[in-house]
């Protein structure tokens, strides 16, 4: 007497299927949008979901530098303070979840670094401190993790007017690598949604 064995299942892929260009640029700005309502801001999987989605679509479909270029559009267009924090946590988010992986293919750092970080520095430069210490915090945190290519650091600190880094950019960012869009990430400790703290 045989042991009847039932048919594997196929094996569905967990990646979606591509998108035309036109259809990426759409999806990603409705996305980015998002990321500033008050239902993204506490969601602790939208920063990591839209990481996500960049990898497995966007990046496919319309590149890194035209992604990044949208981030800077959202990010200029954004008016919360939380809403902008949230566009530079995913960028955070790729570029130290992994260890960067996603972003050493095709030179995807450069690309967030010249297309997004660097664009986005004279709005940086006109928040108040207490707006740019988090900003400053993830600087220290991609120079300790050399998440930006060769002189993306120095760079980036001059376009955000950081002048003193290892003054400002001592604080750790905690366990996470990518804070949830409902955190602050300069808390060790204790964590609070960003809607609290802005």
């Amino acid at each position: 007497m045989g042991v009847s064995v039932a048919p594997a299942a196929p094996l569905v892929s967990r990646v979606p299927p591509p998108l035309t260009p036109e259809a990426s640029e759409k999806a990603l700005r409705q996305a980015l949008k998002a990321l500033g309502s008050a239902e993204s801001l506490t969601d602790k999987e939208a920063i990591p979901r839209i990481a996500r989605s960049l990898r497995d679509q966007h990046f496919v479909a319309i590149g890194a530098t035209r992604a990044f270029e949208l981030f800077g559009d959202a990010f200029t267009a954004a008016r919360g303070v939380a809403h902008r924090k949230a566009l530079v946590y995913v960028a955070h988010e790729l570029l130290v979840a992994r260890h960067g992986a996603t972003m050493r293919a095709g030179g995807r750092r450069a690309s967030c670094l010249k297309s997004f970080l660097l664009p986005i520095g004279q709005t940086v430069q006109g928040f108040s401190e207490d707006e740019r210490q988090s900003y400053c915090r993830l600087l220290g945190k991609w120079e300790k993790l050399e998440a930006l290519p060769d002189d993306g650091f120095k760079e980036l600190e001059q376009a955000w007017g950081v002048a003193q880094p290892g003054a400002v950019m001592s604080t750790e960012l905690g366990q996470s690598n990518a804070p949830a869009l409902g955190m602050v990430p300069t808390l060790v400790t204790q964590r609070a949604p960003i809607l609290q703290a802005a």
